[in-house]
């Protein structure tokens, strides 16, 4: 499989588990959806682990990039599919969110705090209701219906803006012709009066519940918005729907009662969910409005009334709060245009992948468990300074995702030894200590033409090393004058291995010889003779070459040969970079 066939193959997985996921999660549990997708991800990712680990080694090359762009692409897209929403344990929201699956959401409610806050709401008013009665009793429909009514017609007289009734009328009740003349009576005089509408659930599907027909003639699906929340896996509410399932015919309670306070364009958040933020000073609030009371503090606000009882308690990132008081917070939030806006999937999947191969760049010149646990917390530091500064701006950006990933690789390296390297990642180390800008290879393979397949076994076991040797076969492009290349890589190269197998020197290469000297010379470039196996004991060789302590290859491609090979390629002792790369 070549590099595009690869590429081709994590895409279209992904675009797949994205199709396929709505109709998995229609059929069953979520859990099942999850492990139709992530297995054949993980599959691919061990295929691609491997495939590259045969051949070229992990490096960063081509291979690795099509190895990385598939992992950090399933850590982006398992955020983001609903098979990780937990559907039927949502509380009155049945609209699916790319929410923290992984449960941290709680521990990056920290940004709330750092978020620019909406100025005061002045204008708006908050009653409470009891839920039981001086007697201690609970409120009948009838008489609640009556003391709405009553709060309808006094805020009307003094000047408020309108009434906003976070309740659900579910029953009829022998009060419901009162409270129908007390609403069209404050809409003669053009004062809003907003009530809420639920839904039922029929055959896993919500259905929004009509009022009862005693109120449906003074209540006109105009003044009806959705009641319900969304809270999230973790007990929360963060959120509030902007409209019931998607129609915009059918707008929130929260919408409707902004409308009411701005005669402006909304400026509305993408995901038709509101990330809401309180405003700086929390909203007045009173609970004596079954007791006498001054009713002038209803002038010119916008009166927002609700239950206050512990069935109507709500956790918040900004405390426990009654459902009256989060629509409120809400309304405010959309009039000023201060709510949460959030980087979406086209932006965590490029930074997963950035971040990961900023890991690896890093690693590969550093080396060591010390330099990765070390490259690991840098940027993960950089990423949560990336969120505050976002979170200043009101924008949420993911934390959680990219320092999985970031942290993941760690232990993928740390377990993988073929990977983790340290002796050769401890070479990368010394070379990036002492750069050579002019020159671009570790070692020159200088060689009879005779022992090609030879040269060329010793080619690839170098690179695994993490070394990038010069060979004729991989530099020299057809159709270009080879004996300039032959110059070229032998004033890049650092040093140059006259590599002696059974067939001696060839001519070609004895020319080779004399230019290495020379750069020698000049650079203190070391010259290494390299013998094959096939060499006679005592091989011919020129007197230069003989002064030089050679690296013996005649029992095979060895271990303690390679490492003595690699120890005149570096100039770094066995045993330093092996001590230097578990420091």
């Amino acid at each position: 499989m070549n590099l595009f066939a690869q590429a081709l193959l994590v895409a279209v997985l992904a675009v797949a588990a994205a199709v396929v996921t709505p109709w998995l999660t229609a059929l069953g549990d979520p859990a099942v959806a999850v492990a139709v997708i992530a297995i054949p991800m993980v599959v691919l990712l061990f295929l691609l682990w491997r495939r590259i680990d045969r051949g070229e080694g992990l490096l960063l090359g081509k291979r690795f990039a099509v190895f990385l762009l598939a992992y950090c692409t399933l850590l982006a897209i398992l955020p983001g599919i609903q098979a990780l929403q937990w559907k039927n344990r949502l509380v009155g929201y049945d609209q699916v969110l790319p929410t923290n699956w992984l449960g941290l959401d709680r521990f990056g409610d920290w940004r709330y705090w750092l978020m620019p806050r909406p100025r005061d709401a002045d204008d708006m008013l908050i009653v409470q209701v009891p839920a039981r009665n001086p007697a201690g009793q609970l409120w009948p429909r009838a008489e609640l219906r009556l003391r709405f009514a009553a709060l309808i017609r006094q805020a009307a007289s003094v000047g408020a803006k309108g009434v906003v009734l976070d309740y659900y009328f579910a029953k009829e009740t022998p009060s419901d012709g009162i409270l129908c003349a007390s609403v069209q009576a404050a809409q003669e005089r053009n004062f809003p009066v907003i009530v809420g509408f639920g839904h039922t659930e029929q055959d896993r599907l919500l259905v929004r519940s009509a009022l009862p027909q005693s109120l449906s003639s003074c209540l006109p699906d105009a003044r009806q918005g959705y009641l319900a929340g969304y809270v999230e896996t973790d007990k929360r509410m963060r959120r509030v729907p902007l409209y019931f399932l998607r129609d915009h015919n059918r707008p929130s309670l929260s919408l409707l009662a902004a409308r009411v306070l701005t005669d402006q364009e909304l400026r509305l958040p993408n995901s038709e969910l509101l990330q809401y933020l309180e405003p700086q000073q929390r909203i007045v609030s009173v609970t004596d409005f079954f007791r006498g009371h001054d009713i002038n503090r209803y002038r010119d606000r916008l009166i927002f009334v609700g239950p206050a009882s512990e069935n109507d308690s709500i956790e918040t990132p900004f405390g426990t709060r009654q459902g009256v008081e989060i629509h409120a917070a809400a309304a405010h939030a959309l009039r000023t245009g201060t709510f949460v806006q959030h980087a979406g999937i086209w932006l965590t999947l490029p930074t997963i992948y950035a971040l990961c191969y900023l890991l690896v760049w890093l690693q590969v010149r550093t080396g060591g468990i010390r330099g990765l646990i070390q490259n690991a917390s840098w940027i993960s530091l950089g990423v949560v300074g990336l969120a505050v500064l976002s979170a200043k701006m009101a924008v949420w950006v993911e934390v959680a995702y990219p320092l999985g990933a970031i942290w993941l690789l760690v232990a993928l390296f740390l377990l993988h030894g073929r990977f983790f390297k340290f002796k050769a990642l401890a070479r990368a180390k010394v070379h990036a200590a002492q750069p050579d800008s002019t020159r671009d290879f570790d070692v020159f393979l200088c060689h009879n033409s005779i022992d090609k397949d030879s040269v060329r076994e010793l080619y690839n076991a170098l690179l695994q090393r993490g070394l990038r040797p010069w060979f004729d076969e991989t530099e020299l492009p057809p159709g270009h004058e080879w004996q300039e290349g032959l110059e070229r890589g032998l004033s890049q190269s650092r040093s140059v291995a006259v590599i002696v197998g059974p067939s001696g020197i060839g001519p070609w290469a004895q020319q080779e010889m004399r230019a290495a000297l020379m750069l020698s010379a000049q650079s203190k470039a070391p010259v290494i003779p390299v013998l094959l196996p096939g060499v006679t004991q005592k091989p011919e060789l020129p007197l230069f070459l003989l002064l030089r302590t050679c690296v013996d290859c005649r029992k095979g491609l060895t271990e303690q040969a390679l490492a003595r090979l690699e120890w005149g390629i570096t100039g770094v002792p066995i045993a330093k970079k092996v001590s230097s790369s578990v420091k």
